[in-house]
């Protein structure tokens, strides 16, 4: 919604949402994107500001090249998707560094296009932007719960409330902070804690404890989520025993946790030992995932799919009803052939793509194509699925190497590098458009000298 996004509050920027914007990095008129948004609530500042955007994105230099140009404009247009998204990245990496926590917010009415108000004459219209702080209120913040030992709140982070559920992680739509439900638990082992020096009428103790369950599968979950159990003593007058721990052990059914007790006193602690071994039904446990930086990739590919193919409503209705599979797939693929860059051999992530008909067609990229039955020819087959295997990675939480990395050197426990990565990777899309729109002839000498090398190995293979 552009409600509260149009701002003219700096004396030097105009901004506008993120989906806002992208709608305006394509080949529809300032009236045609201006149809797909809501102008109800805007300020009085906010209604003065449109006649400045209205007369700056509907002039002749809107773009470096024609839109007659079919050879080049659609090129133009992927590369300014690109750098769109490259400039998001850039930004969410800054908030990394600065703060050291997820983001958990990414959604697009809270991301912020910056437009100058004096824009650059040499550039095209649609060339004068830049992606905004992605810092503010609507961002992760540590969790903080009233008797969880701090010890356990160290890697929980509570995203803000109000996010668009089609861009949060699975785990979060799925497993809200303080979720609850029943579970058999089997008290495993338990080792009393020394008490304080004059504490002598409670008692805390370490315990391990299986969670029995056909549903939850222990590798889904990382030895950072927390669970808040209550044991139940079998007698009457007894206040359930508070337990939290975390994952130790995968075990075929349910999950093996460890953790400390709350306080409790000697004769409950002496009644628990005497249950040893024992399984306690209906036990009450509470679930807190750590939401980590992997959540915002997933955010992230999203919002670049929705970019590189456009937000109308089927659009949307049939990515949320396809990608849920195909996020499996690559999955799966990914354990099976290891992470290979499309456009150097054969990818079977293409297949995946091409399975969903017209869906991820380059035409997409383009409005006024989106109708028409085949690709745009001006967009080469190994920029295009390299662009969208990086999105459906992303999504599917996969780990993307850097340049000079193996598969398996990739460290996907660091998020800023593994942000560099991604960085490294849209920037690299870039490249190769910017070699095709300004380049060709030297883009064609490239493939020509990687044709010759893998001639080259082949030939010394067969010797």
């Amino acid at each position: 919604m552009l409600t509260s996004s149009l701002s003219t509050n700096s004396s030097s920027f105009f901004t506008l949402q993120w989906d806002e914007f992208s709608d305006l990095v394509s080949d529809v008129s300032w009236d045609q994107a201006c149809s797909q948004w809501s102008f109800a609530q805007l300020s009085e500042e906010q209604r003065l500001a449109l006649p400045h955007l209205a007369r700056r994105f509907s002039e002749s230099h809107q773009f470096l090249f024609p839109q007659s140009d079919e050879k080049r404009f659609p090129l133009e247009v992927l590369w300014l998707k690109s750098r769109l998204f490259a400039g998001l990245c850039t930004q969410l990496l800054a908030f990394y560094q600065q703060h050291h926590r997820p983001h958990l917010g990414l959604g697009p009415s809270r991301i912020s296009v910056v437009l100058p108000k004096e824009a650059d004459p040499l550039l095209p219209a649609r060339w004068n932007f830049s992606v905004g702080h992605v810092e503010g209120k609507e961002m992760a913040v540590p969790f903080v719960h009233e008797t969880m030992p701090s010890a356990f709140q160290s890697n929980l982070y509570q995203p803000p409330h109000s996010l668009d559920t089609s861009f949060k992680a699975p785990e979060m739509r799925d497993w809200p902070l303080g979720k609850n439900e029943e579970f058999t638990v089997l008290l495993r082992s338990m080792e009393k804690i020394r008490n304080p020096e004059g504490a002598q009428d409670y008692v805390k103790g370490i315990f391990s404890l299986h969670i029995v369950s056909d549903t939850l599968q222990g590798s889904s979950f990382s030895p950072q989520d927390v669970f808040g159990l209550q044991l139940s003593i079998p007698q009457k007058g007894h206040v359930p025993v508070t337990i939290w721990a975390t994952r130790v052990e995968s075990p075929e059914r349910g999950i093996v946790v460890r953790g400390q007790s709350e306080p409790m006193s000697s004769a409950d602690w002496d009644q628990l030992e005497l249950l040893k071994d024992t399984a306690f039904s209906h036990t009450s446990v509470t679930f807190f995932r750590s939401f980590q930086h992997s959540c915002d990739w997933y955010s992230l590919g999203l919002l670049f799919f929705q970019t590189l193919l456009g937000r109308d409503a089927e659009t949307m209705t049939r990515l949320e009803r396809c990608l849920p599979t195909m996020i499996r797939g690559v999955a799966m693929l990914s354990k099976r052939h290891g992470e290979q860059l499309l456009g150097k051999g054969i990818n079977p992530i293409r297949l995946l793509f091409d399975e969903q008909g017209t869906l991820f067609s380059s035409k997409r990229v383009m409005s006024s194509h989106k109708s028409s039955s085949e690709d745009l020819q001006a967009i080469p087959h190994y920029i295009w699925y390299a662009t969208l295997e990086l999105a459906l990675r992303l999504m599917a939480q996969e780990p993307v190497k850097g340049p000079t990395e193996r598969q398996d050197e990739v460290d996907d426990s660091d998020p800023v590098s593994q942000l560099n990565n991604i960085l490294h990777r849209v920037r690299q899309i870039g490249e190769w458009l910017r070699l095709e729109l300004f380049h060709p002839d030297e883009r064609r000498r490239e493939i020509l000298r990687a044709c010759q090398a893998v001639r080259m190995d082949i030939g010394s293979m067969e010797r």
